[in-house]
């Protein structure tokens, strides 16, 4: 599992840096779209599968047929491409958050007629549409960041969200003792929490200082003040991650399955992966509206 998880890791790291490298040096769409063009693209894709993934987590009725699930999967590849045009200040009205999820429940029906059955339509709409709203938005959200701020707010989301998962995992399962919520998810405890917002904290400090610090004039002001802010930027990025990962824990937990698919070998599905980003993204936009 660690051996697969390994390869994966960094896999999955090498194509973000390529996506975001992509969308900083070819601008031929400049002007006419927000910035991360390729990097939504990719996101998209995933989106599909996560919320493939998901409908099937909350709805095991529809994960043993193979139509109704693509109706969550196609809402939130929409819904990602949707939230980042609207956040990104792309000249597309924001009523069309509204129109994704609403096409994801017609699909669901649709689907779900074909079959020629009516049984599980009220089940497989819901599924489909918290799907959408769900891995679409959350993964929307985090490329309108990219949109917005460039590829550091990405980074910055990013890596202290999974260095607050690293943290968790490596100092709860070395010192773990006391459970943290044992009936949602029995691994998780208080010692790997509080790791986890250590290994956060540090990764947001870490990020400011050498990544921003650098050539700008803003980062000289009081440092006892700034360490002060991104210490309570990186906990609160690590309790939302916390949060994503519990709230797809329940439904995991619900469905009687560990892992939401096998797609990532050694990560389990791509909704594993997305899980914690899927939180730790809206609210690190609330905090860029709160700042701005």
């Amino acid at each position: 599992m660690l051996r697969y998880r390994l390869i994966t890791g960094p896999v999955l790291i090498a194509l973000l840096t390529v996506f975001m490298w992509l969308d900083v040096n070819c601008g031929c769409w400049e002007g006419c779209l927000p910035f991360g063009v390729l990097l939504t693209a990719a996101a998209s894709v995933f989106a599909f599968f996560g919320g493939v993934e998901m409908t099937k987590l909350l709805d095991r009725a529809a994960a043993h047929g193979p139509l109704t699930p693509v109706a969550g999967g196609l809402g939130a590849m929409a819904m990602t491409i949707a939230t980042w045009l609207v956040l990104g200040g792309a000249d597309v009205p924001a009523g069309v958050l509204v129109i994704v999820p609403l096409a994801a429940v017609m699909a669901a029906l649709l689907l779900n007629g074909l079959g020629r059955r009516c049984s599980g339509s009220v089940h497989h709409t819901a599924a489909a549409a918290l799907s959408t709203v769900w891995v679409g938005g959350g993964l929307g959200v985090l490329c309108g960041i990219t949109a917005l701020a460039g590829w550091h707010m990405l980074v910055l989301v990013v890596a202290v969200t999974k260095c607050a998962d690293i943290g968790a995992y490596t100092v709860g399962c070395t010192i773990g003792r006391h459970k943290l919520i044992p009936w949602v998810s029995p691994g998780k405890t208080w010692e790997g929490l509080a790791g986890g917002i250590v290994f956060a904290i540090a990764a947001t400090m870490l990020f400011f200082e050498c990544v921003m610090n650098v050539g700008n004039p803003a980062m000289h002001d009081s440092t006892t003040a700034r360490l002060g802010l991104e210490a309570v930027l990186g906990t609160i990025i690590a309790i939302a991650g916390l949060g994503g990962d519990l709230s797809v824990s329940m439904l995991k937990r619900d469905a009687g399955v560990k892992d939401s698919g096998r797609s990532l070998p050694g990560m389990g599905g791509v909704l594993d992966v997305l899980d914690s980003l899927l939180v730790a993204a809206p609210v690190m936009w609330v905090i860029m509206q709160i700042m701005h």
